[in-house]
């Protein structure tokens, strides 16, 4: 089950986590919340819009207040229809700065689709595989990794142990991944390469630095130039510090208190970026702007089936692509992954036959926000189920 406490879901990549109530932002009445709309713009349906907006402040109301840790929230419809992009409270309680489209999140475990694509980016160049031996562009690699392939490290099967879930807590802050990499090398497999399934922030750290390898460029330069830039995601970055010292980063609450993070390592988390910015990149994820649809369509394949995860209400009978899970739920079937880390969670939500994205990103440790998609997704379809 630890897999899921790193991805789709609401208990994803916990080093720290815990749950409180949620902020909203705007002018909200008497603690309660009014939603600003974004920056991107809406395109939707104005009838439409409306009822969601009505829908998302009612619910957000019940577990907030004005001045409190945020929330940032967007639906895309068929067509790329922004049908909604709405904000509430604060990115930063103590220096009284509201949450916006444009406020800067940690995404958490959200960044290995990213990852996954810039390994993909390599793949449809012809310099990698999936079936390529990891020990090929790491000849350190012990004898147990002979079998180890790419493809193991994008799907959780490559048996490498979780460099944070197996470490007491706060033993990785300040690690680098050289420093998971020193750690991998002297640490026994958990299975046989392909003979099991273990979500392993570890596999994503070891995709980040195969980038390097291959390119001879920092990951963080490679997946700006290749991804995010063609793209128009100019506010979405891995850092070179964490956290980030910039005015528009969200701060990461935990119980109501600021929770600092300091974390170096990157691919399996670390790329920060806003609402606004994944609205561009749900877009051209769409157009096939970076990738092709085929490779796409191979992103989304179900590859390796996993065990249904007990504490998530909303998925079912899931399974794992390429940086990417596919689930059922009481929605119809969802192409997602979600984040935690510190007080961040967030989640992206695919509908996979209806052409509907949910995106939400807040910064209070809302465990309970992982629902708002779902739930958004399910008002959308039922007016179109009814006629």
């Amino acid at each position: 089950m630890r897999w899921f406490m790193g991805l789709l879901l609401a208990l994803a990549l916990a080093v720290v986590g815990c749950s409180e109530t949620a902020g909203s932002g705007g002018s909200g009445g008497s603690g309660g919340l009014g939603g600003e709309g974004g920056s991107v713009g809406l395109g939707g349906t104005p009838s439409r819009t409306a009822e969601l907006e009505e829908f998302l402040d009612g619910h957000i109301e019940g577990q907030a207040r004005v001045d409190e840790a945020g929330i940032a929230v967007a639906l895309l419809g068929p067509g790329g229809v922004v049908e909604l992009e709405r904000t509430y409270g604060m990115a930063n309680i103590e220096d009284s700065i509201p949450m916006t489209s444009d406020t800067v999140f940690e995404l958490a475990s959200v960044s290995k689709p990213f990852t996954a694509t810039a390994i993909m980016v390599l793949y449809e160049e012809g310099q990698l595989a999936p079936e390529d031996q990891v020990s090929s562009s790491f000849p350190e690699a012990p004898p147990g990794w002979a079998s180890m392939t790419v493809h193991h490290l994008l799907t959780h099967q490559s048996g490498l142990p979780d460099y944070i879930s197996e470490q007491p807590p706060g033993t990785v802050e300040g690690w680098d991944n050289d420093d998971v990499l020193d750690y991998l090398l002297a640490t026994p497999l958990q299975f046989p390469p392909g003979d099991g399934f273990d979500y392993s922030n570890s596999g994503y750290v070891m995709l980040a630095i195969l980038v390097e390898r291959i390119t001879g460029e920092s990951f963080p330069d490679f997946l700006s130039e290749r991804v995010l830039e063609p793209l128009g995601m100019l506010d979405t970055f891995v850092p070179a510090e964490s956290p980030p010292n910039i005015p528009a980063m969200a701060r990461s609450y935990l119980l109501g208190s600021p929770r600092e993070y300091s974390a170096r390592t990157y691919g399996a988390a670390q790329v920060h970026s806003t609402l606004a910015d994944l609205i561009r990149w749900e877009l051209g994820i769409r157009d096939a702007s970076v990738l092709s649809a085929d490779t796409l369509a191979l992103m989304a394949t179900v590859h390796v089936e996993v065990p249904a995860a007990g504490e998530v209400s909303y998925l079912d009978d899931c399974g794992y692509g390429y940086g990417w899970a596919i689930c059922d739920s009481f929605v119809g079937p969802l192409q997602q992954h979600g984040g935690r880390w510190g007080g961040f969670r967030n989640v992206v939500d695919r509908h996979m036959t209806e052409g509907l994205t949910t995106i939400m990103l807040s910064n209070g440790s809302y465990d309970w926000a992982f629902q708002i998609g779902p739930e958004l997704l399910e008002l959308y379809l039922e007016p179109r189920a009814a006629r």
